[in-house]
């Protein structure tokens, strides 16, 4: 009973806060309706020079691509045209790089195999010994630890169901 009470008074102090939160908003709004309503008005002033109306035709696609898929039915038209990919890719004899831009670009794919695994070596970073070491230790630890869960839960099964 006294439980209960308690957690009556919680609630009562959560609802009282958050009500006062929202009166608090609410007044804060209302400071600032005007201003609120002049960037209104200021958007819409802008929108209608710049002959922007709210689009009905997206609305409209969305509702009968809703009713569609409800239907189970596929779109009359592909909603996406493809057709630019298909046709004209790499036919452009200006699309193509020069060798003098390839070798500006690619300076490495230029050079012979060997010389490109050596370069690669030059930049690559390897971790010192010590990194390494503590990386072994980690991946022990974690294998020691999961190991030790996995093998305790299947001893309390078999017991558990075995017995």
């Amino acid at each position: 009973d006294a439980t209960e009470q308690l957690k009556q008074e919680e609630e009562n102090i959560k609802a009282a806060s958050r009500g006062m939160m929202m009166e608090q908003d609410a007044k804060a709004f209302e400071e600032k309706r005007d201003a609120y309503d002049e960037m209104r008005e200021k958007i819409r002033s802008r929108a209608s020079t710049l002959d922007m109306n709210k689009s009905v035709a997206t609305q409209e696609a969305i509702k009968a691509a809703t009713q569609r898929a409800a239907a189970g039915e596929a779109a009359e038209t592909p909603t996406v045209d493809l057709s630019k990919f298909s046709s004209g890719l790499g036919e452009d004899p200006e699309d193509e790089l020069t060798d003098e831009q390839m070798k500006e670009i690619d300076k490495v794919g230029q050079m012979s195999i060997p010389d490109q695994v050596v370069e690669e070596f030059k930049n690559t970073r390897f971790p010192s010994p010590d990194a390494t070491l503590k990386q072994a230790i980690l991946m022990l630890v974690i294998f020691i630890v999961t190991a030790g869960v996995i093998l305790n839960v299947d001893t309390f099964l078999r017991f558990q169901y075995t017995d």
